[in-house]
């Protein structure tokens, strides 16, 4: 927000530096002196200057990982997802739900069959899920998504950690997608934006899932860390988003 204050003002100043310009103009022509032209000039001039500058910072601004821009297109394609998955099996059906006095409601999604809430993912919201899986209750399951959340800052830093490892050894191997080649291993770590945390049912290898997207979407990756429902993460692989 700072930087769109700065180059709020700068617009401002390059309407008044061209404003005064015209002023002087107007002056010049009732009092024909040359001074006036000079200086009429010079604020056009500046003017000018100021709004080249405007333009430049605007446009580092829009297209800056995580910015405003970036986000809302992030944040448009979360909702086309949602929307392809939920359909309308649960239009006109009365709700399910489970609360957790942490995480808040948990709403039970019928067609993919499992309990959803938006939660608080160290400063990001993410989608938070667990499958219905007919051997525990919701409660069961909802209170080991409180212990894993519990963790949620020391699970974030290993996922980056090993995002960037990952993406050291895809280099190594010159398996390396072809628009993460020139990103830096610890700038790709950092721009990483977590999306969803999934807890899958019974039978599932790693039936812990959660997935980063790389904001601002450029290199069309995502990262999707595996671990157990004790919150040990095993692997983190980088998957080209299809």
């Amino acid at each position: 927000m700072k930087k769109r204050g700065s180059g709020t003002a700068l617009f401002i100043l390059s309407a008044i530096a061209l404003a005064s310009g015209i002023v002087c103009i107007l002056i010049r022509n009732i009092t024909h002196s040359d001074l006036f032209t000079f200086i009429g000039g010079g604020f056009f001039l500046c003017g000018i200057i100021l709004l080249i500058v405007y333009w430049v910072l605007s446009s580092k601004h829009k297209n800056a990982p995580g910015s405003e821009d970036d986000m809302s297109e992030y944040e448009q394609m979360l909702s086309e997802i949602r929307d392809a998955m939920y359909g309308d099996d649960d239009e006109g059906k009365p709700e399910i739900s489970v609360t957790s006095p942490l995480l808040g409601k948990f709403i039970y999604r019928r067609k993919p069959e499992w309990y959803e809430a938006i939660c608080d993912w160290c400063g990001n919201e993410i989608n938070v899920t667990f499958e219905a899986d007919g051997k525990h209750a919701p409660e069961e399951l909802l209170a080991v998504i409180e212990l894993l959340y519990a963790n949620r800052e020391q699970l974030d830093r290993r996922i980056r950690g090993m995002a960037a490892d990952e993406l050291e050894r895809l280099k190594a191997k010159a398996e390396c997608p072809d628009e993460l080649r020139s990103v830096k291993t610890k700038d790709f770590a950092k721009r990483l934006v977590p999306s969803s945390l999934h807890l899958a049912g019974n039978g599932e290898a790693y039936p812990l899932e959660i997935c980063f997207f790389d904001v601002p979407l450029r290199s069309e990756c995502t990262v999707i860390a595996y671990g157990n429902a004790e919150g040990e993460i095993i692997r983190a692989e980088i998957c080209k988003n299809i």
